[in-house]
């Protein structure tokens, strides 16, 4: 494993300014270079080429970025028309099964079941309520209900939601944010479940 300077070809100035990363450059470690290269590995050396930066705090600000893209993209539904968005859609298929049901949790939480409870104003819900809830969200942003299956029922398996005989109640540790009208996101939900067990 060393260098044989082949990667100088795929070779790109790092931006001045933002992550790299964002713009879809890949970074060998081994030959210290950024570069643009559609393989996993670097032709040069063979390393594993990183996607994503190391530090945790750049990690967030880049999903942050990506998010905030994708939603605004999504609105206007001109999803592939931005180079920015279509990196972030490949990254999201290269990641593993863990982080694409995180992921589902968090879309279902944050677009359905929660502003769902803040409507109706109380801790449980029905099925009815919950499948038009989510055909207006599916509809609108143009998400595969799939997904929002999936992570809707993620949320139960973790404890968010506990299902009944008749339809659905939140978690009794996330029922005072109820009167609070305030917007509970996945990450806080989720710290609140886990010190009620």
């Amino acid at each position: 494993m060393y260098c044989r300077n082949l990667c100088t070809r795929y070779k790109v100035v790092r931006p001045s300014r933002g992550s790299p990363y964002l713009i879809g450059l890949k970074r060998c470690i081994h030959c210290k270079i950024y570069m643009i290269f559609d393989g996993t590995r670097c032709p040069c050396c063979s390393v594993r080429l990183r996607t994503r930066p190391h530090n945790t705090r750049a990690k967030e600000r880049i999903l942050t970025e990506i998010r905030r893209i994708w939603w605004i993209k999504i609105e206007t539904r001109a999803v592939m028309s931005c180079p920015v968005v279509i990196v972030m859609t490949s990254n999201l298929k290269v990641k593993g099964k863990m982080a694409s049901l995180t992921e589902n949790r968090r879309l279902s939480w944050e677009m359905i079941v929660w502003p769902l409870i803040l409507e109706l104003d109380r801790p449980f819900f029905t099925v009815r309520e919950y499948q038009t809830k989510r055909d207006y969200v599916s509809g609108r942003y143009g998400i595969q209900i799939s997904r929002i299956r999936s992570g809707f029922v993620s949320l139960i398996y973790r404890g968010f939601v506990i299902k009944g005989t008749v339809g659905y109640s939140l978690n009794w540790g996330l029922q005072k944010y109820i009167h609070r009208q305030t917007i509970l996101k996945y990450a806080s939900a989720a710290k609140l479940i886990l010190k009620t067990y």
